[in-house]
């Protein structure tokens, strides 16, 4: 495929569905897609990529490895929660009132290899898992959620390990706990 920008408009994102398509820009998932667990290596060597944004529902967002494995360029990555929208004559629709996604999983070398600098959460659960930032040039990570779990794969390298670039992690976890694994950093 060798569109510069790409809107999917389907119910579903399948297995290295856009794998290997080195022209691809930007992607933005709308609100109604049916699956929104990725981990299946979908966007796996989209060298050019540099934005995805996803667009859920009342749904929490399950972010597993290697949906961006080999996509240095990918800059932002935005998961954005539909509280309302409006469709209009022509059946074009629009976000009317958003904030951020439910985000319940990252799972091993999710952003590994990536060209993200800083990241942000405000979802009210976040699980890390694995190396999920994994030989990325990460610099920032702020996890303002009630319930944060880090955990590493127990083989001696954790969530940043090879994060070269890392200066900060800032965590503001809620009521309901922060567990961190011996082996995140």
């Amino acid at each position: 495929v060798a569109y510069e920008n790409m809107l999917l408009d389907s119910n579903n994102v399948g297995a290295k569905f856009f794998a290997g398509c080195t022209k691809i820009k930007e992607i933005v998932i709308p609100l109604g897609v049916g699956t929104v667990s990725y981990g299946l290596g979908e966007y796996e060597g989209c060298t050019a990529l540099e934005k995805v944004t996803f667009y859920s529902g009342d749904e929490l967002v399950y972010c597993n490895s290697p949906s961006f494995l080999n996509c240095p360029n990918l800059k932002v990555i935005e998961l954005v929660y539909v509280e309302d929208y409006e469709t209009d004559e022509n059946g074009k629709v629009t976000y009317t009132q958003t904030s951020q996604a439910h985000i319940a999983t990252f799972n091993g070398s999710f952003f590994a290899g990536t060209g993200i600098e800083y990241f942000y959460t405000s979802s009210p659960e976040i699980i890390f898992g694995g190396h999920d930032f994994e030989n990325s040039i990460i610099k920032v990570v702020v996890l303002d959620a009630a319930d944060i779990t880090m955990f590493g794969e127990g083989d001696g390298y954790g969530i940043f390990s090879n994060a070269k670039e890392l200066k900060e992690v800032w965590i503001a976890g809620g009521e309901d706990g922060l567990y961190f694994s011996e082996d995140v950093f």
